[in-house]
Parts: C-alpha cells; sequence; structure tokens
C-alpha cells in the first residue's frame, strides 16, 4: 500500500466515501 501520492490518497478516499453511501444507499 504506497502513500506517497496525496491525490492519489485523497481520490482513494473519495472512492470509499462513495461507495460507502452508494452501498449504504442499497
Amino acid at each position: 500500500m504506497e502513500a506517497h501520492d496525496p491525490g492519489v490518497n485523497i481520490s482513494n478516499i473519495i472512492f470509499n466515501v462513495n461507495t460507502h453511501f452508494y452501498n449504504y444507499d442499497k
């Protein structure tokens, strides 16, 4: 798990949050 790119980390966090709410909304 590489965490040297803040942009990638932010994108992953946003993706995870969106996926979480998407699954919760189902």
